[in-house]
């Protein structure tokens, strides 16, 4: 081979020792490289996870204060039990057939939070990259 190339034994030894080494650092590199990239979507989808966590959170919390504030102020009203029982049967029923309805104002919400989420994935990538 090495008369075939016009090389000296000893540089054609270095050069396909060097191409040895090459192509395991290149193999070493694709092994590792799949780790990385989990941990990289990992790492940015408990970061989105959390800020849904705290849209949740804070959903359920407010919609449970309202709840709890239009219970006191109806029985504030003397409204009775048994028809405070069916206001809430009644708006229960309604909840759940508008709960996965699209209107344009979820619409609108959505698209809002899309943007909001949006933002913070890029002011993180950018805080990353420098």
């Amino acid at each position: 081979m090495a008369e075939q190339a016009g090389l000296s034994i000893s540089r054609l030894s270095a050069t396909l020792l060097e191409e040895a080494i090459r192509q395991k650092l290149h193999i070493q590199h694709a092994v590792l490289l799949q780790p990385i990239i989990e941990q990289t979507i990992s790492k940015h989808l408990r970061s989105r996870d959390n800020r849904l966590a705290f849209l949740l959170a804070r959903g359920a919390f407010e919609s449970g204060m309202t709840k709890a504030l239009a219970v006191f102020l109806l029985k504030q009203a003397g409204v009775d039990q048994n028809r405070l029982k069916a206001m809430l049967d009644e708006c229960s029923r309604k909840a759940r057939t508008s709960l996965l309805r699209k209107t344009p104002q979820l619409e609108t919400v959505l698209s809002e939070v899309a943007a909001w989420l949006e933002e913070n994935d890029d002011a993180r990538s950018w805080q990353f990259s420098k």
